[in-house]
Order: structure tokens, then C-alpha cells, then sequence
């Protein structure tokens, strides 16, 4: 959302999406010794390669998703002075799914099978037996540590929307309006509130519904539906965050794809 404050600065946002995509690439290529680790430079084709000597082929497309997200991020720093935001709900959403795996993983060596997990009433309490409290520290520090080593590394500060905020009441009565006017996931309308907090130009995703409804609230394309969507949507954001008349032009974010390019190593 451009105002004078920030129209040098280009502000993104990343969901929960683009973060986990981007701690799997790391999480591989420092395993397999690729950019941005180690010296050599590789092209996109070749990590690829490499990645899917190791895992399976859809699996590589996936962990390459955060290479590309990772060589962007790198591309921005380089080329501006630029702002990164993501919630605090994503990294515990992140938390949450891997420990949700890890206790599946756990379950399936005690030979539950994947059709008896299904029909445990009880599977979040199960799970939770099976995740001693070393998997929860380890991956709060590998967290953490992608933060650090993004920021020391390659010069990618990426700050917390509600760090920043006085009262982050807006995103909370923002996400509930949002989801009383769009169907959407409930963490998807708090990631939007914290993109349209942050007055971020753009959200930076690979989750293709969310992908769609963010663009077509940004550009509903004569579609009367939309209009009236994104209508409401920005006299709501007049009303919340500029109560008195102002001339600040707002504008949505939206979501672009990205290219397929490769990290460049860390010197």
C-alpha cells in the first residue's frame, strides 16, 4: 500500500508459504554444499539437478520454490533499498507443521499406518507423546537461525509485522473483515491484514488461491464481485489506519510470479 513514506522503499511481504520453502532450500543446500553456501556458482538447472539426485523429482520443484525466493530476495537487496515483513504466526505455523510430521513419523516406526492415523480421535495428543522436547528447541533454533543467517549473510533483514506495530488490533479487525467478505483461510486473512499493516507492495507467495484472491482484489478486471470486494476493503482501511481525510493514494498489494533464477553464494 504506496504512501510518501515508503514510495523509495519497495515493502514485501512474506507468508508462511514462501518462508517454509525457503528453509527447505536451506536446509538442503547446506547439506549438499550449493548457493548460497560454498563459492561456486551454479545455475538454476544445475541445483535442480543436484536436489533431485537427492529427493524426488516433485519434491526438488518444491525445495526450489525457496531457492527462487532466496536468489529474488537477494536480487531486491541488491538493486534497492528494500523493506521485508512476515508475521509471527508464520513461524509458528512453520513450528506447527513440522512437529505435526516429525509426531507422523514417530506414530508410523510404532507401526500405526497412515489409514489408522487417520482415525485417531485423539491424534493431536498422540502426536504430542512422540516429539520429545529436544525436536521442539531443535527447530526453534534452526528457525531462529534462518532468520540470523539470512540477515548476516546476505544483508536480508526480515522484521515481524507485529514488532513493529503500537496495537495490531488493525490486523486483527482487518482479517475479521476480510473473511466476512472473501472466503479464505483464517491464517491466510491475518497474513493479508499484516501485508496491508506493513503497507507492503508485495506479497511474496506460492500458494496459488491465495495468489488469485490477493490479485483480483487488486485488480478485479471489471468482474462486479471483486469491485465490490475490494471496495469495501479499501474504505475499511481509510476508516482504520487514515480515520481523517488525507490524499494518500492507497493501493493493494499484489502478488507476481517470480523467476527462476539461482542464489548467488555468500562471500
Amino acid at each position: 500500500m504506496s504512501n510518501g513514506d515508503n514510495m523509495f522503499q519497495p515493502v514485501y511481504f512474506l507468508d508462511t508459504n514462501a518462508l517454509q520453502y525457503m528453509n527447505s532450500y536451506l536446509r538442503h543446500a547446506k547439506k549438499l554444499r550449493l548457493p548460497p553456501f560454498g563459492k561456486k556458482r551454479k545455475t538454476f538447472d544445475e541445483i535442480q539437478d543436484r536436489l533431485k539426485e537427492k529427493l524426488p523429482g516433485s519434491i526438488a520443484g518444491f525445495v526450489m520454490n525457496g531457492g527462487k525466493i532466496l536468489a529474488y530476495l537477494q536480487n531486491l537487496t541488491h538493486q534497492n533499498k528494500v523493506s521485508f515483513y512476515t508475521s509471527r504466526l508464520s513461524k509458528a505455523e512453520i513450528l506447527f507443521g513440522i512437529l505435526d510430521g516429525q509426531g507422523h513419523f514417530r506414530l508410523a516406526q510404532e507401526g500405526i499406518s497412515y489409514r489408522m492415523r487417520q482415525r485417531l480421535r485423539d491424534l493431536s495428543e498422540l502426536v504430542s507423546m512422540y516429539i520429545p522436547k529436544k525436536d521442539y528447541k531443535k527447530l526453534r533454533n534452526e528457525l531462529d537461525n534462518m532468520f540470523n543467517v539470512l540477515e548476516n549473510k546476505g544483508n536480508i533483514k526480515i522484521e515481524f509485522v507485529e514488532d513493529i506495530l503500537d496495537d495490531i488490533s488493525f490486523i486483527i479487525n482487518f482479517s475479521e473483515f476480510l473473511q466476512s467478505n472473501v472466503f479464505l483461510d483464517v491464517l491466510d486473512c491475518w497474513m493479508f491484514g499484516c501485508a496491508i499493516a506493513s503497507q507492503a507492495d508485495r506479497i511474496i507467495t506460492f500458494d496459488y488461491y491465495f495468489k488469485q484472491v490477493v490479485n483480483k482484489i487488486d485488480n478485479p478486471q471489471g468482474d462486479s464481485d471483486w469491485l465490490n470486494v475490494r471496495r469495501a476493503l479499501i474504505n475499511e482501511i481509510k476508516s482504520k489506519m487514515f480515520p481523517v481525510n488525507t490524499a494518500v493514494n492507497i493501493s493493494l498489494p499484489k502478488v507476481e510470479n517470480i523467476p527462476s533464477e539461482a542464489p548467488e553464494p555468500w562471500s
